[in-house]
C-alpha cells in the first residue's frame, strides 16, 4: 500500500517538475490569481471536506466500494485479492486527495463542473479500474463469480453517473446536460470560424501568430502558432500577464482574439481613458486594455465583432469575440471574408473606432 502512496506522489511530483521547468515558477499564473493565504491545517481541512462531499470524488468512492463487492463475489478468491484490491484504492485515493490538497487552497468560483478536479479523479478511478480489474481477469472463477462481477461492474458505472449528478437533480439531469452541450456545440460559432482559420496557418514563409486572451476554441482548432497574453500556456506572461501596449507591436501577430471581461456590460471599457498604468497586475480588464491599445497604436488592425453561436446576434444579446487581423498580410482579406461568413461584424480599424461602436457588444 505504501508503494501504491509513493507511486502516487512520484507520478504528482514528476508532473509538477516538468511544469515548473517549462514555465519557470513553481504553480500556474491562477494559483496566484486565484490562491488565498490558509494556514496548513485548514487547508488540509478543506481538503478533506472536498473528498466527502465533492460528487465527483464520489465516483470514485462509489467504484471502491463496489469494487470490494466485486472481490467478495470471488467464490475461489485467493489470499493475494484483497491486498491488489487495497493497493488499488490506495492509489486511486491517494491520487485524488493530492489533487484536493492542491485544490483547496483555490478560490474556486470558476471551477464549473469540477473541471479543475477532474484530472485528478479521472487518473484516480483509472489506476483503481487498471489496477483491480487487471489482477482480476488473471484469477479463476466460476461462471457465477464472473455473471456477479459483471452486474456489478454496470451497477458501478450506473450509481457513479447517478452520484456524480445528484447536485443537478441524478442521471435524468446528466442527460439532460449532455443534450444541451451537444446542441451548444452545433450552435459553437467560435469553433466553426477556427475551423475554417486552418488553411491560413502560414504567413508567407513563416507560421501565422495569434495572440489570445483565452487560450481555448480559436487556439487549437485554428492550428495557428499561439500565444497566450494571459499566460497558462505561454512561460514569457506566467509571472503576469502581458501589460505593456508596446508588446503587440514586438509579436506583430496575424490575429489577436480578445475575449472581454464578462462582468462589464460591453467592450466600451477597451479604450477607455486609463490613469498610469503602475506596476504589473494580474488583471483581466488591463490586460485586455493594453492589447486594444497596442492595436490601436500600431494603426494596423482591423476590428470584427464575433458572436459565439452561430444564430446570435447584438440584438438578443449574445456575447461577442473581437477579432482583430493585421490589414498588411498576404491572407488578410481571405481571412476577413472568413470571419464575414461566420456572421462577423467589421467595426472598422481599430485606431478609428470610439467608445460607441464598442458600446454595442457584450464580452
Amino acid at each position: 500500500m505504501l508503494t501504491s502512496i509513493a507511486a502516487s506522489i512520484a507520478v504528482f511530483a514528476a508532473y509538477w517538475s516538468v511544469r515548473w521547468l517549462y514555465f519557470g515558477r513553481p504553480f500556474p499564473l491562477p494559483y496566484y490569481v486565484k490562491s488565498e493565504p490558509l494556514p496548513l491545517h485548514e487547508i488540509f481541512m478543506a481538503a478533506a471536506r472536498e473528498i466527502v462531499t465533492n460528487d465527483y470524488n464520489s465516483v470514485v468512492i462509489v467504484l471502491i466500494v463496489l469494487g470490494a463487492l466485486v472481490v467478495l463475489t470471488r467464490v475461489d478468491m485467493t489470499r493475494r485479492l484483497p491486498t491488489v484490491f487495497l493497493c488499488a484504492a490506495a492509489t486511486a485515493l491517494s491520487v485524488i486527495a493530492l489533487g484536493n490538497i492542491f485544490y483547496s487552497r483555490y478560490i474556486l468560483s470558476q471551477n464549473i463542473c469540477d473541471r479543475f478536479h477532474a484530472p485528478f479523479v479521472a487518473i484516480g478511478a483509472c489506476c483503481f479500474v487498471v489496477a483491480l480489474f487487471g489482477q482480476l481477469q488473471e484469477q479463476e472463477s466460476t461462471a457465477r463469480a464472473r455473471r456477479a462481477s459483471t452486474i456489478l461492474i454496470i451497477c458501478s458505472w450506473l450509481l457513479s453517473a447517478h452520484v456524480s449528478s445528484m447536485a443537478g437533480g441524478g442521471v435524468k439531469s446528466s442527460l439532460d446536460r449532455l443534450r444541451i452541450s451537444v446542441e451548444e456545440a452545433r450552435n459553437n460559432n467560435i469553433w466553426r470560424l477556427a475551423s475554417d482559420l486552418r488553411p491560413y496557418q502560414m504567413d508567407g514563409e513563416q507560421r501565422s501568430q495569434l495572440l489570445v486572451t483565452e487560450a481555448g476554441r480559436i487556439a487549437y482548432y485554428s492550428k495557428f502558432d499561439t500565444i497566450d497574453a494571459w499566460g497558462l500556456n505561454s512561460p514569457q506572461y506566467s509571472e503576469s500577464p502581458l501589460d505593456d501596449p508596446a508588446e503587440v507591436a514586438r509579436i506583430a501577430p496575424l490575429i489577436i482574439n480578445i475575449h472581454g471581461y464578462p462582468l462589464l456590460p460591453s467592450y466600451s471599457y477597451l479604450n477607455a481613458p486609463t490613469k498610469d498604468a503602475g506596476p504589473p497586475q494580474r488583471d483581466w480588464v488591463r490586460m485586455t486594455q493594453a492589447i486594444f491599445k497596442g492595436a490601436v497604436a500600431s494603426r494596423a488592425y482591423s476590428v470584427f465583432a464575433v458572436p459565439f453561436s452561430v444564430d446570435g446576434t447584438a440584438l438578443n444579446g449574445d456575447r461577442f469575440d473581437l477579432i482583430l487581423v493585421r490589414a498588411d498580410r498576404p491572407h488578410t482579406q481571405d481571412i476577413e471574408a472568413v470571419i464575414l461568413a461566420h456572421r462577423g461584424e467589421a467595426l472598422g480599424r481599430a485606431d478609428l473606432i470610439g467608445q460607441e461602436v464598442l458600446a454595442k457588444y457584450r464580452p
